[in-house]
């Protein structure tokens, strides 16, 4: 409720300064309650003179922010941009990845950081990366390499068939990011996710 009023207050302050016909305005989260990167959060944005209202059926990620914008203001997006603008029809299926932590410690403010013990090769920080397909939530254990899946909690999305992903395209897209993302690792320790095709 707090937010909901600070977003109220914010709103009617750009009213009064005449700003609300020169502002986007984009409501979100970086990660769900608890740091749980595969739970739902929001992705709102609000374009001048409500432009472009409409509601995105397919997955969308925090990445899909960047080029959005841009799109919006009619300059070139990057090719080094992962994400894609949202103000375009997504057709294609892609997969949105998540990574996580699983040790950190807790700092003399109350703040919680990364156990320095556990930043090592070949993966550094990351402890787990996972890959969301049609409302479950497949991730990696980059530290033994096991795989474990669940459900996405109240997820609702315009998923076809056809993206539903078997276990050899989950290993490809798995191994593919990992490699994008500059870590240099054994692929032949991943097996194959333990899912049924």
């Amino acid at each position: 409720l707090d937010f909901d009023e600070d977003i109220e207050y914010f709103y009617k302050e750009l009213g009064k300064i005449g700003a609300l016909g020169n502002t986007v305005i984009i409501i979100s989260s970086d990660h769900g309650m608890h740091f749980i990167t595969h739970r739902r959060i929001p992705l709102i944005m609000l374009f001048p003179n409500s432009e472009n209202a409409m509601q995105v059926e397919k997955d969308t990620q925090n990445l899909d922010i960047a080029p959005t914008i841009l799109d919006y203001l009619e300059l070139n997006i990057p090719d080094w941009m992962v994400g894609k603008s949202l103000l375009q029809p997504l057709t294609e299926y892609r997969p949105i990845f998540g990574v996580r932590l699983k040790h950190n410690v807790e700092d003399e403010g109350g703040v919680f950081v990364l156990d320095n013990e556990f930043n090592t090769p070949p993966f550094y920080q990351f402890d787990i990366i996972g890959i969301e397909n049609c409302g479950n939530w497949i991730e990696l254990s980059l530290e033994d390499y096991t795989w474990s899946s669940s459900s996405i909690e109240a997820y609702e999305s315009n998923c076809n068939p056809t993206d539903i992903l078997d276990r050899d395209e989950i290993h490809r897209f798995i191994i593919e990011r990992l490699k994008q993302d500059g870590f240099e690792f054994d692929e032949t320790l991943i097996s194959l996710p333990p899912i049924k095709d």
